[in-house]
C-alpha cells in the first residue's frame, strides 16, 4: 500500500509556480477595463454638458425659453435611471458570478455595456445609459477575485480595483474634451462601444477563468504569448444553485445594513439632483 502511494505521488506532476509577469499582466488589463467602465456614472456632469451642446431633449424647450427646465428634468431623469441601475444590478451580478463564473459574467456585462453605448449613440439616452451603468458592476465585481493570485497582498490588489472604480469618472470628462475638438457625440460612443467589445474579447480569451481564481491558483505565459491558464481545482457538484446563492446573500448578516446604506445614498442623490434644477 505504501509503495502504491509513493508511486502515485511520484506520478503527479510538480505544482507549477505562478508567473509573476502573467499575474501582473492580468491585473493590469483588468484594471484598464475597470477604469474605462466601472465608475463612469460619476462622470455624469461632464456628459451632461456635452448632451446640452449636442441638443439632447432640446425639442422639449420653447423658442423663448432660455433656461429650459424640461431639458434639465429630462437629463436628470437619465442620470437617476443610471444610478438606480448601477446599484440595483449589483445583486444580480453577484449571483451570476456564483452560478455562471467570472468569464461568462464579465463578457456578458461588457457586451451589454457596448450595446448600451450604441443605443446612446443612437440618441436612446435613458436606455443606453442604464445599460452602461448597470453592466459596469460586472467588470468591477467580476475582477475582485484576481486579488487571489497575490497571496498575502489581496487587500492591496482589491484597493487598486476600488481606485479604478473611482477613476472611471474621468471617462466622460475625456469624452467632453474629444467632443470639444469637433468629434460628434455619436461617433464617440460608437468608438466606446467598439472598445468595450474588444475588452469583452480580451476577458473571454485571456483574463478571466471559467470560474474564479482562488488561493493557490496559478497562471502562466505559454510560448511567450499571453495565453493564460488557470490551475484550479473546483468541485462542480457542490456548486450552489442560483436560488441557493440568492438566499445565502439575503440571509447574510451585512445584507440588510448594506441595503439600508445604499437606499440612503440613493435618497440623498435624489435631493442633490433636485437642488441642481433651476428655480
Amino acid at each position: 500500500m505504501r509503495d502504491d502511494e509513493e508511486t502515485s505521488a511520484a506520478s503527479k506532476p510538480p505544482p507549477q509556480q505562478a508567473s509573476c509577469g502573467a499575474r501582473h499582466l492580468i491585473v493590469t488589463l483588468a484594471f484598464t477595463t475597470s477604469c474605462c467602465l466601472s465608475g463612469v456614472v460619476f462622470g455624469w456632469p461632464a456628459l451632461a454638458v456635452a448632451l446640452k451642446r449636442e441638443g439632447a431633449y432640446a425639442d422639449k424647450c420653447a423658442d423663448d425659453d432660455d433656461e429650459c427646465k424640461s431639458q434639465e428634468v429630462a437629463l436628470a431623469r437619465v442620470f437617476t435611471i443610471g444610478v438606480l441601475c448601477m446599484f440595483g444590478a449589483r445583486l444580480p451580478v453577484g449571483l451570476a458570478l456564483d452560478r455562471l463564473g467570472a468569464r461568462v459574467t464579465v463578457v456578458i456585462t461588457l457586451l451589454g455595456a457596448a450595446i448600451g453605448a450604441l443605443l446612446f449613440a443612437s440618441k436612446y439616452y435613458a436606455v443606453g445609459f442604464a445599460l452602461i451603468t448597470g453592466c459596469a458592476n460586472g467588470v468591477h465585481v467580476g475582477s475582485m477575485h484576481l486579488a487571489q493570485l497575490f497571496s498575502g497582498r489581496e487587500g492591496s490588489v482589491t484597493t487598486i480595483f476600488n481606485g479604478a472604480h473611482q477613476m472611471g469618472s474621468l471617462v466622460f470628462l475625456a469624452f467632453l474634451g474629444i467632443y470639444g475638438s469637433g468629434v460628434s457625440l455619436s461617433s464617440i460612443f460608437r468608438g466606446y462601444a467598439a472598445c468595450l467589445a474588444g475588452f469583452a474579447l480580451l476577458h473571454g480569451c485571456v483574463i478571466q477563468p471559467s470560474t474564479r481564481y482562488r488561493k493557490g491558483d496559478h497562471v502562466s505565459l505559454t510560448c511567450a504569448v499571453p495565453c493564460l491558464r488557470a490551475h484550479q481545482s473546483v468541485d462542480e457538484e457542490n456548486k450552489p444553485g442560483f436560488v441557493a446563492s440568492a438566499k445565502a446573500v439575503i440571509k447574510h448578516t451585512v445584507f440588510v445594513p448594506l441595503l439600508a446604506y445604499k437606499a440612503t445614498i440613493l435618497l440623498s442623490l435624489q435631493f442633490f439632483v433636485a437642488m441642481l434644477q433651476p428655480r
